[in-house]
């Protein structure tokens, strides 16, 4: 064997992962000074290295990784969350307001109260129960939708302090 192909082989031997190689690269090693030296300082290197000081961390290391590492903002998903609040609830405004527009629902909302409080019997508008559920299911999405948008934002937050 060469001294080079002995000194290629030398960090496989010294990690333990030389096998069918090994004893000719023994062999060599008994007969050849140089490669004996090199292969002497490679396995005296991993003990030498554990012997070095650590080297001084910055008192704020785990700072300076968590700002790199950290989550970043996603506008779109908030912008995209923030324009279907906004469209579910237009689409409710719409709804309710109906062909009457925003006065008759006003309206009907004071007269509701009206009723419900007597005083005036009789003249509040009985509303359907199809409306009703489509209303309902709007607003429960609106608020779901709301509501997992702000714990977002304020997760964001939370960690930007």
């Amino acid at each position: 064997m060469t001294c080079a192909e002995v000194r290629s082989r030398l960090e496989a031997m010294v990690d333990g992962e030389l096998d069918a190689a090994l004893p000719d690269v023994r062999q060599h090693l008994a007969v050849c000074d140089a490669c004996r030296r090199q292969h002497e300082e490679a396995a005296s290197l991993p003990s030498r290295i554990r012997a070095l000081p650590a080297p001084a961390l910055p008192a704020d290391l785990v700072t300076q990784v968590l700002v790199r590492v950290g989550p970043r903002s996603r506008p779109l998903r908030e912008w995209g969350l923030l324009a279907s609040e906004a469209l579910l609830g237009l689409i409710v405004v719409w709804y309710v307001s109906g062909l009457d527009g925003l006065l008759g629902l006003g309206q009907r909302t004071l007269s509701e109260l009206a009723e419900a409080l007597g005083w005036q019997p009789g003249h509040a508008l009985a509303p359907s129960g199809g409306v009703d559920l489509f209303l309902l299911l709007l607003a429960l999405g609106l608020t779901l939708l709301a509501t997992y948008h702000l714990s977002l934002v304020s997760r964001d937050l939370r960690r930007s302090r």
